[in-house]
């Protein structure tokens, strides 16, 4: 199974015998499993975390769409 980082390209977690090369690793269904408890702030997630993929943080609000730009003023 791949995982991938975005956040931490080369991290290595050695206790678990992983390494990230370009930002992407490819681990057997046991280190996967352990893979996803990891605190979301290395940035470890499964490849097919579609969300991720196209550059979203899950954990960062999207903005409102019909909220205007900070100082614009009508008039």
């Amino acid at each position: 199974m791949r995982f991938v980082n975005d956040i931490y390209p080369e991290l290595v977690i050695a206790d678990l015998g992983v390494r990230f090369t370009g930002g992407q690793a490819e681990v057997d269904t046991k280190t996967a499993a352990l893979l996803r408890k990891l605190p979301p702030e290395l940035g470890v997630r499964p490849a097919s975390d579609t969300a991720s993929d196209l550059g979203a943080n899950p954990d960062v609000p999207k903005p409102d769409a019909k909220a205007r730009p900070s100082g614009r003023r009508d008039g």
